[in-house]
C-alpha cells in the first residue's frame, strides 16, 4: 500500500511543479508585454508633453512601482512557490485542478487522500482500499493536466509593443521612445523643450553704416 500511495503522491508533486512552471512562463510573457507597453506609453506622453522635473519624476517612480508590482505578481511568486519557499498547492487543491482536466479522476483521487488521512495504520481493510484506488489511478498522467502550449495565446500581447517599435523604426521616429525614455530616467535634469523650427541667416555680411537701415535676411528650416 505504501509504495502505491507514495507513487501517487510523487505524481501529485510532479503536477504541482509543472503547474508553477507554467505560471512562471505565463508570468514572464505578461510581465514583459505589460512593461513594454508601459515604457512606450510613458515615452509618448513625455515626447508630446515635454514635462518638467516634477512630472518626469512622478512618471519615473510610477513606472518603478509598476515594474516591481508586476514582477512580484507574475514572476517572483511563481518562483518562490516553485522553490517551496512559500505556500504551495495542497494535495486536495491539486486534485481538484487535475479533476477539471480528468473529471473521472477527481472524486477517486480526493477519496484516496481522505482515506489516507483517516488511516492510522490499524485498519487493514482501509489500507487495502487505499492501495486499490491508488493502483487504479497510477496509469493516469497527472502532469498532462498542464499544457505549456496554452501560453501561446498570450504571445499576441508581445506583438503589440513589437509592432509599435518596428513602425516607429521604419518611419525614422524611434527617437520618440529612446530620447523620451532617457529624459524620464534622467528625471532630475531640467531639459529645454526643442525649438519648433531653426532660423539661419542668409546675409553674407552683417555690417552696416551706423544709423542706417539694415536688411536682415533669414530662412526658417
Amino acid at each position: 500500500m505504501q509504495e502505491e500511495y507514495s507513487i501517487l503522491i510523487e505524481k501529485l508533486r510532479s503536477f504541482v511543479r509543472k503547474y508553477y512552471q507554467n505560471l512562471l512562463i505565463r508570468g514572464l510573457i505578461l510581465c514583459f508585454s505589460s512593461l513594454s507597453v508601459a515604457i512606450i506609453l510613458f515615452a509618448v506622453l513625455e515626447y508630446f508633453g515635454n514635462f518638467g522635473v516634477l512630472t518626469r519624476t512622478f512618471l519615473f517612480w510610477l513606472f518603478a512601482i509598476l515594474s516591481g508590482a508586476l514582477f512580484f505578481l507574475f514572476v517572483l511568486i511563481p518562483i518562490l512557490r516553485l522553490a517551496r519557499l512559500t505556500r504551495q498547492l495542497t494535495d486536495d487543491e491539486a486534485a481538484k485542478i487535475i479533476g477539471r482536466h480528468f473529471p473521472e479522476v477527481e472524486d477517486r483521487l480526493l477519496n484516496v487522500l481522505q482515506l489516507k488521512k483517516q488511516n492510522n495504520g490499524n485498519l487493514p481493510l482501509l489500507e487495502a482500499s487505499i492501495k486499490q484506488k491508488a493502483s487504479e489511478l497510477r496509469p493516469i498522467p497527472f502532469v498532462k493536466a498542464v499544457d505549456f502550449f496554452e501560453n501561446k495565446r498570450y504571445l499576441k500581447y508581445i506583438l503589440i509593443p513589437v509592432v509599435i517599435v518596428c513602425a516607429l523604426y521604419l518611419s525614422g521616429k524611434v527617437s520618440i521612445i529612446t530620447e523620451s525614455s532617457a529624459r524620464i530616467i534622467d528625471h532630475q535634469t531640467e531639459y529645454t523643450p526643442p525649438k519648433p523650427f531653426e532660423v539661419h541667416l542668409s546675409n553674407d555680411k552683417l555690417e552696416c553704416v551706423q544709423h542706417q537701415d539694415f536688411l536682415l535676411e533669414i530662412q526658417k528650416q
